[in-house]
């Protein structure tokens, strides 16, 4: 259990959960509030920490020890949990793709001009296929 306790201290204490909440708070959609949905990895203890941190919602594979088997609604939803993260994977695989991105930041280069790079190709990478599903 302090294992746990420590992890979610960890998450609430690294400041991106404070920050999701004050970009969400900025970035009204009619006049309410989205929470952030975080996508973790598996055996990554940071649900209740989302939650407590303005009710962010978390998905995360599901979790079965070697000898147990999913229940057909276990392997949806993993199924679906790896979907969206498959998308996630491959906008950051088709940002390094770029020139830019291969060669790296350099020294005498302007950080606004990267960051804005990056997400002018993540917001590409989103439509340059078509839904798998």
């Amino acid at each position: 259990m302090a294992r746990t306790a420590g992890k979610e201290v960890y998450n609430s204490s690294e400041g991106y959960l404070q920050s999701q909440i004050t970009f969400a708070e900025n970035d009204l959609v009619e006049g309410k509030l989205i929470a952030f949905t975080n996508g973790l990895d598996k055996g990554y203890r940071a649900k209740m920490a989302a939650w407590r941190n303005g009710k962010q919602m978390a998905i995360q594979p599901p979790y079965a020890k070697s000898d147990k088997r999913f229940t057909g609604r276990q392997t949806i939803y993993a199924g679906c949990v790896a979907h969206d993260r498959s998308g996630n994977e491959r906008g950051v695989n088709v940002c390094k793709r770029s020139g830019l991105f291969q060669r790296g930041f350099r020294q005498g280069m302007c950080p606004k001009r990267m960051q804005n790079s990056w997400r002018t190709w993540s917001y590409r990478a989103n439509f340059m296929y078509r839904p798998v599903v």
